[in-house]
């Protein structure tokens, strides 16, 4: 049994998120959604979304931290090294505009400025980061793992990989990373 699971596009309201924490009794569960339920009407598809669960034996060494990011879960975790930061991301993926380009940097500074202004000495981040080598987000994510001093743990494991593949089975690629601290 894994002790922490991270889940991105889990499509859940606001209000469904006490069904996280019924998945398993040995689970607290805590999410972000990305569906705006501000009109009485919601138009297409709930999308996106971020939520960690993590086993209740870790419920007195875990804070959630507030991102204020739907794309974007994090928690504190106190350990026997060090305190760490856990992200949960999302990323938005390459619609060939300025606005996802944009959006893509604006998630990277934040687990920056978070990681920054925080007194923890390591930080992971794992999930969907929507980028795949010789992407035009390639150079955004690398600048943020040296920025933060980190590494993409994933890459340094496998080399021909896919996490990926499309509804049709013709396109895969692998754009579901873990980078963490050195």
């Amino acid at each position: 049994m894994h002790d922490i699971v991270l889940l991105q596009e889990h499509w859940l309201l606001p209000f469904d998120f006490g069904f996280l924490s019924d998945i398993n009794d040995a689970f607290l569960a805590f999410g972000l959604s990305a569906v705006d339920i501000g009109s009485d009407i919601l138009n297409g598809r709930p999308y996106g979304g971020t939520a960690i669960l993590y086993g209740k034996q870790f419920a007195k060494l875990i804070s959630i931290i507030a991102t204020n990011e739907a794309r974007l879960c994090c928690v504190k975790i106190n350990t026997c090294v060090g305190p760490a930061l856990i992200f949960n991301v999302y990323m938005p993926y390459d619609a060939n505009d300025d606005a996802s380009y944009d959006e893509y940097i604006n998630i990277c500074t934040k687990m920056n400025a978070i990681f920054n202004d925080s007194d923890c000495v390591y930080l992971v981040a794992m999930g969907d980061f929507n980028c795949k080598h010789g992407s035009r987000f390639n150079d955004l994510f690398t600048t943020f793992m040296y920025d933060c001093d980190l590494v993409c743990a994933d890459i340094l494991k496998h080399t021909d990989a896919f996490t990926y593949v499309s509804d049709d089975g013709l396109h895969m690629s692998w754009i579901d990373h873990i980078v963490c601290s050195k």
